[in-house]
């Protein structure tokens, strides 16, 4: 008779069912050890991206003050920042300036009369707008466009230095009116408009000055021999070498100081950036180098060694490091001559101190 056969261990005297898991135990050990070693290396992968993440963001801040310009920014206060304010780059020489501020420069706005709707036919044709330094600009008007608000758009369009918009005064009979603006500033920009070139239509005039062309005027200095400044914008950056103005204001009976002086604060801002950086880079590779004994730690989570702990390359990152840090610069001819001369030292950690009052006192300029 056929059938199945089997020897249990009650049969043969063997415990077969535990020897066979014992045996697929011994078979897995391979298989698992692969998979903690991937898990191990997705580890180590994982930190030296974050450690290139943050030397990067270390490399960037040391450039940044790692040239002369960063220690020779400049700076301008404003004893009134109402009327003019500034800023200055590094080849401006630290210096006090007294301003009077006559007037400020303007655009010029010219208005047509008042039409009963934006919708009035203005006629076909051509209008011109010429401006005093010389340039003018043409715009055509057709069957397409030939009613107020369609002028406007052809002039908005043209985008030749000209901005227009339709005005509603609230006049009962003829409450429309077409007003145009410069965008540039200055008595250089004054308009003049011809609309004599429209036919068969009831053309705008725009005559009207709703806002007078002005330049800016300003005198440098108080005494005898001050200086007349006169100047189409209110961004003045042809006067005092490296200095850039700003008008914001006239008052021609207030004296503004500015002053133009060593930016100590961004410096010593970028060098703390600097500091910041490079000890977060310190204090992980330390991180990495501390190994807690399981059998005395007092935590309930398991302890388990860094992943980079003792790793060779992440050493020879760390000694790089403090190479650089330490390192005399040789070939200067101030005294400014290593880190610690502008306020930096290295504490117990490996990590940088930066002594402010130090760093804003050194002869950097």
């Amino acid at each position: 008779m056929s059938g199945t056969a089997s020897i249990s261990g009650v049969i043969s005297g063997l415990d077969t069912t535990t020897i066979i898991s014992q045996m697929m135990t011994l078979a897995k050990v391979p298989q698992d050890n692969l998979k903690t070693s991937l898990t191990d290396l997705q580890t180590q992968l994982s930190t030296w991206q974050g450690f290139n993440t943050q030397l990067l963001t270390l490399q960037t801040s040391a450039t940044a003050i790692g040239t002369s310009y960063a220690f020779n920014t400049r700076t301008v206060s404003s004893s009134d920042k109402s009327l003019i304010t500034g800023s200055a780059t590094a080849s401006a020489a630290p210096g006090t300036y007294y301003v009077n501020v006559i007037s400020t420069a303007q655009s010029e706005q010219l208005s047509s009369q008042g039409f009963a709707k934006t919708t009035d036919s203005i006629g076909t044709g051509t209008v011109e707008i010429d401006f005093q330094n010389g340039k003018t600009l043409s715009v055509k008007i057709d069957s397409t466009n030939n009613t107020l608000s369609g002028l406007a758009d052809a002039i908005n369009q043209a985008d030749g230095g000209v901005n227009a918009v339709i005005v509603n005064t609230g006049d009962k009979t003829a409450p429309y009116k077409l007003m145009l603006s410069s965008t540039q500033t200055g008595t250089e920009y004054t308009m003049t408009v011809d609309t004599s070139g429209l036919s068969g239509g009831t053309a705008p005039v725009l005559d009207q000055v709703v806002q007078t062309a002005a330049d800016a005027q300003l005198q440098l200095g108080t005494g005898a021999g001050q200086i007349s400044i006169t100047k189409s914008s209110n961004t003045i950056n042809d006067v005092i070498p490296g200095v850039t103005l700003n008008v914001a204001g006239a008052d021609k009976n207030t004296t503004v100081t500015l002053s133009v002086t060593a930016d100590t604060d961004n410096m010593a801002k970028s060098v703390q950036t600097f500091v910041t950086q490079y000890n977060a880079v310190i204090d992980a590779i330390n991180q990495q180098f501390t190994y807690t004994d399981p059998t005395t730690s007092t935590s309930s989570t398991p302890v388990t060694e860094p992943s980079l702990f003792g790793n060779y390359q992440l050493q020879s990152i760390q000694s790089q490091l403090a190479s650089a840090i330490n390192t005399t610069v040789t070939g200067l001819t101030g005294s400014i001559k290593d880190l610690g001369n502008i306020g930096l030292t290295v504490n117990g950690s490996g990590e940088l101190v930066l002594d402010s009052g130090a760093l804003q006192t050194a002869p950097l300029r």
